[in-house]
């Protein structure tokens, strides 16, 4: 059997056993991509249902708290759901998802996004070209407003030309302000939502972060009368609530993750941020 060529890897000096078995790992993991973006699409409708049943409701103040408490994740992410399902949940559009990255889908369906440039994207899924966080970067950015300035968030690549399928220059993007595209605006029936931007998320998820960690030391005032708890024992407490009031600070947003940008990636979880040791680790400032 001849060597195998796939997605541009050249496997002709690899035993013909590894060859295979590279190219099989290949394919589940493409399986299990699309399956992911199907995954967003399906949370995405139904964290927009709900959405709207808080609203008419007249609860659209607590959609915030019912994420947090039900659904475990952060508003940020969940309007990153939000906005996939709103790109990808119509027509035959969800039998595309995988041919497209989670990023390039949490990007195009922004509500910032140009819709001329979704479309593109959608154009070129037809035609069997995969569309990844670089490319829809590219497309965001050519179909851009021409008084839009602002550079749009990517990673270095290659795109496939939107028309003739044909290699274009890589795009690579610097000095780039994420909420330009990290800020999430989803709309229901029309009607648009507040915009959170990824910073402001960072911000509400820390002050909640602080106030818990507050909560853990003061739990030292409402230890019970016990002569078991000598002044020694109550040092030994308060020394460990305060260690575990340290650990809760630690996890706090300290600035945008530097890998996405603030679009949410793997690294930081899909929060868009990381914690001041998490950032110093990847050498940001």
């Amino acid at each position: 059997m001849a060597k195998q060529l796939q997605a541009g890897f050249d496997y002709g000096d690899m035993p013909e056993g590894q060859s295979s078995q590279l190219c099989c790992l290949a394919g589940y993991i493409g399986k299990a991509k699309g399956e992911l973006v199907t995954s967003i699409v399906e949370i995405g409708k139904h964290v927009h249902a709900a959405r709207a049943i808080l609203t008419t409701a007249g609860c659209e103040g607590r959609f915030s708290a019912w994420v947090k408490a039900e659904c475990g994740f952060s508003l940020s992410t969940a309007y990153h759901y939000i906005d996939g399902f709103n790109y990808l949940g119509g027509g035959n559009r969800p039998s595309l998802g995988r041919l497209f990255t989670a990023e390039a889908v949490y990007l195009l369906g922004a509500a910032k996004s140009p819709k001329s440039a979704g479309d593109a994207a959608i154009r070129l899924a037809e035609k069997g070209n995969p569309v990844n966080r670089a490319i829809a970067a590219r497309l965001i950015k050519k179909h851009a407003p021409k008084d839009a300035t602002a550079p749009v968030e990517g990673e270095e690549g290659t795109a496939v030309g939107e028309s003739d399928g044909e290699a274009e220059a890589p795009l690579t993007v610097h000095g780039k302000e994420p909420d330009s595209v990290g800020g999430r605006e989803a709309s229901t029936n029309g009607a648009s939502a507040p915009v959170v931007t990824t910073k402001e998320a960072m911000a509400e998820e820390n002050k909640a972060l602080e106030s818990w960690a507050r909560k853990i030391t003061a739990t030292l005032k409402e230890a019970p009368e016990s002569k078991w708890l000598d002044k020694n024992r109550l040092a030994q407490i308060e020394s460990h609530l305060r260690a575990a009031s340290s650990t809760a600070r630690a996890v706090k947003g300290h600035g945008l993750c530097p890998k996405c940008e603030g679009g949410g990636c793997k690294p930081c979880r899909w929060t868009g941020w990381l914690n001041r040791v998490d950032l110093e680790s990847c050498g940001a400032q």
